[in-house]
């Protein structure tokens, strides 16, 4: 019986394979042959010097440099889209922000309220009890919308538009333009949205949480067993998480698949590679294979074309922050354009805060205290 189950993997891997392969081709040909006379779609491709990205099937692409914080490409990434289950993103930061990893939380008829056949779940039972960092898991990796509304009433005190209330005013915090959540889990409600570039800020702000970077970068996870029912085994959602083999990303660290009928296919995913933190979000594409090749072209450009490059510092200069400038491969930081701001420090010395631009975008920072030796 193991070795059908075996075989019958291999065969199924093997089909995804081919498939991904032909997913490929056919994007690769889409982009090949859709230019147009008008203004391309990838905004960040109209800026003058700045290295062309080719195109993508996802309708709504951010691509966040989080070592500079710069936006390497944008497609559309600030226009409003039901989020799916990237709303968990949130949802688990929000958790993690206010909660005890320990705390027990009991199943409640208000928990269960999305636990409807046919949407992502774990099944759960009221009066069932875990752990919240157990029911993180579930949220992160099997996207259980049961676990995340659960989550949601306990941390709410009792509430879910507690909750929600929070999560709308941590985007706010974080600078999010275009997002408000309706639900604690990306289940459709009309005025449940966010973007791209939102979606990116929030996961740029929950990859600082160390137990948020160990929850999605865990490939898969076993919920103890409860008062009610056995253990429960799962395996995360994201395909270069769950089947590395067939979607290969080097330096994958994790990220959150979301897919509703009105929100299309989404994906958030995460790479560490170089030094160099790299979040890519893909929305509103059909099918997620679209999402997939999108995402490897995405870091296929971030990591090729860009560099991270240190300022040099001068004789008689002592830096004292920043330092790291963003450059196209094969130029320097002097080919930057740059602002810079002298003031005095309290011991008579200057200080010089620089910030350094490509073809117009902020792309790094430096300060540098000048002794005044030369």
């Amino acid at each position: 019986m193991h070795i059908h189950v075996k075989r019958m993997r291999h065969i199924f891997r093997a089909i995804a394979s081919v498939l991904f392969v032909f997913i490929f081709t056919i994007g690769a040909a889409a982009a090949e042959g859709t230019a147009s006379g008008g203004p391309d779609p990838i905004r960040t491709n109209n800026l003058e010097g700045w290295p062309k990205a080719s195109e993508k099937l996802s309708d709504y692409v951010c691509v966040l440099d989080t070592s500079t914080d710069t936006v390497l490409i944008d497609k559309n990434m600030d226009v409003m889209t039901p989020p799916a289950s990237l709303t968990k993103i949130m949802t688990t930061l929000v958790a993690l922000e206010n909660g005890n990893p320990d705390d027990r939380i009991r199943m409640t008829e208000a928990g269960l309220e999305y636990a409807a056949s046919g949407s992502s779940n774990l099944y759960t039972t009221e009066g069932e009890s875990f752990l919240l960092k157990d029911m993180l898991y579930g949220v992160m990796l099997a996207s259980a919308n049961d676990m995340a509304t659960q989550v949601a009433e306990h941390i709410g005190g009792g509430s879910v538009d507690n909750f929600v209330a929070m999560m709308n005013d941590r985007a706010a915090e974080l600078g999010c333009t275009g997002t408000h959540f309706i639900n604690a889990c990306g289940m459709p409600a009309e005025g449940q949205v966010s973007t791209a570039h939102d979606m990116a800020v929030i996961s740029e702000e929950a990859l600082k949480n160390e137990v948020f970077r160990e929850i999605v970068s865990t490939m898969s996870y076993t919920i103890p067993a409860t008062e009610i029912y056995a253990a429960r085994e799962i395996t995360n959602h994201h395909p270069m998480l769950s089947n590395p083999e067939t979607y290969p990303l080097e330096g994958v660290i994790g990220g959150k698949t979301g897919y509703t009928d009105a929100a299309g296919n989404c994906l958030a995913t995460y790479c560490e590679r170089d030094g160099r933190l790299i979040i890519c979000v893909t929305m509103h594409a059909d099918g997620i294979g679209n999402c997939l090749y999108d995402t490897m072209k995405c870091y296929k450009y971030a990591y090729g074309k860009w560099a991270l490059k240190k300022v040099k510092t001068r004789r008689g200069e002592e830096l004292v922050g920043g330092g790291e400038v963003l450059v196209p491969k094969k130029k320097k930081v002097r080919n930057c354009e740059k602002t810079e701001t002298v003031t005095g420090t309290d011991d008579g010395r200057e200080r010089v805060d620089t910030v350094y631009y490509w073809s117009g975008v902020p792309v790094g920072t430096s300060s540098v205290i000048r002794t005044g030796m030369s």
